[in-house]
């Protein structure tokens, strides 16, 4: 199963979010938009792990202790860089809470045998560039949206999933649920 961590966007965020992408294409690019309802904020990628594993990642996981926090949807972005932009990307604010959260998860994912994880920024995946057109005028086109920004919701929660790759992109399914 491939396996990953994240919080869940309110559906009234969500569907403000996936409303950018029609304020964002510069018409030459070839984008694949994320389905609103796969909007999320990625805390912590697993890969592939056997289903055998689930009691001691569940265990694992319960032992994580954070204090629920607010935060908001703020900025627009590319990675890896403006020249070559591969990915749109929604922020979020502030970052310190999901920074302390992401080390917390991967400390007891450590204790599991997996892999630690450098470099956390917390981000929403809007879209993937399959073909650049002009990334000038993409990234003027995400400028003009730099102030962008929804309203805070509450995060008590983060949640395992499991992904799974199909022609049609990926379909999630919620295997675990952890409060805070």
């Amino acid at each position: 199963m491939r396996l990953f961590l994240a919080v869940e966007i309110p559906l009234e965020l969500r569907n403000e979010i996936y409303n950018l992408k029609s304020r964002i294409d510069d018409g030459f690019s070839d984008i694949k938009w994320v389905e609103k309802q796969n909007l999320h904020i990625t805390l912590r990628f697993l890969g592939e792990v056997p289903e055998r594993r689930l009691e001691e990642i569940e265990v694992a996981l319960n032992n994580v202790e954070v204090e629920p926090f607010r935060c908001a949807v703020k900025s627009l972005g590319v990675f890896p860089n403006e020249k070559r932009p591969r990915v749109i990307w929604a922020g979020v604010e502030p970052q310190l809470p999901l920074k302390k959260m992401h080390v917390q998860l991967d400390r007891a994912l450590f204790t599991l045998g997996f892999r630690k994880e450098l470099g956390y920024r917390p981000h929403i995946t809007l879209g993937r560039i399959k073909m650049l057109g002009n990334a000038d005028e993409l990234v003027q086109s995400l400028g003009k949206l730099k102030d962008f920004s929804t309203g805070e919701f509450m995060v008590d929660r983060f949640v395992l999933k499991r992904s799974t790759l199909t022609k049609d992109g990926p379909v999630y399914d919620d295997l675990m649920v952890f409060g805070l």
